[in-house]
């Protein structure tokens, strides 16, 4: 509250910063919320995980394994940095691991460089459904 009450000099009173300070409180716990998940995301959420059953439905495999096949053709017509990316993503690696591995300078970053790859991935993929 007192660093509320610093920043929000111009508000009176208390009762008048609580409904800043829940603000605050309910966009930070969102954030949290969203590093948390984007942390834990790996290649296990994704249609192109290896099928967990011990047996698996044919048809199913096949097309995972087309998938896969096409996503990693798509892949390799990408620049380095996609390249690398994607491969940390697909070995598994969370993005905070991926910072410190390809040496990014903040988290940010690295979901920009996610974005941007994954736009230009998209058209490649385009017809792969």
């Amino acid at each position: 509250m007192l660093v509320l009450q610093n920043k929000y000099a111009h508000l009176d009173s208390a009762a008048d910063l609580i409904p800043v300070a829940v603000t605050t409180m309910k966009y930070k716990i969102l954030e949290f919320r969203r590093d948390r998940d984007r942390a834990h995301s790996s290649i296990e959420s994704t249609p192109f995980a290896p099928p967990r059953s011990k047996d698996p439905d044919p048809e199913q495999s096949a097309y995972i394994l087309e998938m896969r096949t096409l996503l990693l053709a798509a892949i390799q017509e990408l620049g380095e940095r996609c390249r690398e990316l994607f491969r940390l993503k697909l070995e598994g690696y969370n993005y905070q691991e991926i910072k410190e591995r390809m040496g990014a300078g903040s988290l940010n970053t690295v979901y920009v460089w996610d974005f941007r790859c994954t736009e230009q991935l998209k058209p490649k993929l385009k017809g792969a459904k």
